[in-house]
């Protein structure tokens, strides 16, 4: 869930900079390349995020684990 943030950020960061690269074209150029540029930088910002979160250390088995719902304990 944390690396979730890491994709908006991804998004933000390369529109950004895509806009910024993009600054002497017309703008037309800019509507065309600028949604292909968030997309890439969705996926660059997960794997970024990914990776400062610790997930590439943790099992399959250990995600699979974590996502299942609690125990609850009743007591009369």
């Amino acid at each position: 869930v944390v690396a979730h943030n890491g994709v908006w950020a991804g998004v933000a960061v390369s529109t950004l900079v895509g806009h910024y690269s993009l600054r002497r074209y017309d703008y037309k150029t800019k509507l065309i390349l600028l949604p292909f540029i968030a997309y890439g930088g969705s996926w660059l910002g997960r794997f970024l995020a990914n990776g400062v979160t610790g997930r590439w250390s943790e099992w399959g088995r250990d995600r699979a684990l974590g996502e299942l719902p609690p125990k609850a304990y009743f007591e009369k």
